[in-house]
C-alpha cells in the first residue's frame, strides 16, 4: 500500500524510513525497563485507538512468543464495548495494562482512555501509558514497533526466560511432518 501511495506522489516513503530510522537511533532503550520490571510476572493488556490495531496486535504476539506470557489487546472505542466490562470482575490482578497512545488523538478517544483508566485503576496490578513519538504515522509506528519489541525481549529477560525459543511451535511443526 505504501509503495501504490508513493508511486502516486501521496507519500515519500523513503523520506519518511529515514527520518523513522533517524529517530529510533536516538530512542535510549533503557528508558523502558521501568515498564518491563512492572511487565514482570505479569500479563500484558494492550490497548490503543483503532488506528494502532497492527501495532499493538504485533505487541501481544511478542509477549506471547519472546516473553512466553498470555497476553491481550483490543482497540478503543471496540474495547468500551466489551472488554471494559470484565474489569468490574475479580480476575485482573496479574494484569499490566498498557495504554499506548498518540498526539493526533480525536477528543473522542482521550475521553474513553481517560474513563476506561479510572475503571480499571486499583483492579490491575498497574496502568502504564506509552506514547508515540514522531512527526509522522510511520515514524510513530516504527517507534512503537521497536519499543514493543524490546519490551517483549526485556520482560523475557526479567522472567529468566530465553526469548528465541519457540518450543511449542517446534513441537507442533515437528507432529505435522
Amino acid at each position: 500500500i505504501l509503495t501504490c501511495l508513493q508511486k502516486f506522489g501521496l507519500t515519500n516513503l523513503e523520506k519518511e524510513m529515514k527520518e523513522a530510522i533517524e529517530l529510533i537511533k536516538k530512542v535510549d532503550l533503557n528508558q523502558f525497563d521501568s515498564i518491563a520490571f512492572s511487565l514482570k510476572d505479569s500479563i500484558p493488556a494492550v490497548y490503543a485507538s483503532s488506528d494502532l490495531f497492527g501495532v499493538i496486535r504485533k505487541m501481544k504476539a511478542w509477549f506471547n512468543e519472546t516473553s512466553k506470557v498470555p497476553a491481550r489487546f483490543d482497540v478503543f472505542p471496540e474495547l468500551n464495548h466489551n472488554e471494559m466490562v470484565a474489569y468490574e470482575g475479580e480476575l485482573n490482578k496479574d494484569f499490566y495494562v498498557i495504554l499506548v497512545r498518540t498526539d493526533n488523538e480525536s477528543e473522542e478517544i482521550k475521553t474513553r482512555i481517560e474513563f476506561t483508566k479510572k475503571i480499571m485503576e486499583g483492579k490491575v496490578r498497574g496502568i502504564t501509558e506509552l506514547w508515540a513519538k514522531g512527526n509522522s504515522r510511520l515514524e510513530k509506528i516504527v517507534y512503537l514497533t521497536y519499543v514493543g519489541d524490546y519490551l517483549s525481549y526485556k520482560t523475557a529477560e526479567l522472567n529468566g526466560i530465553d526469548p528465541v525459543a519457540t518450543k511449542s511451535i517446534d513441537m507442533l511443526k515437528e507432529e505435522l511432518k
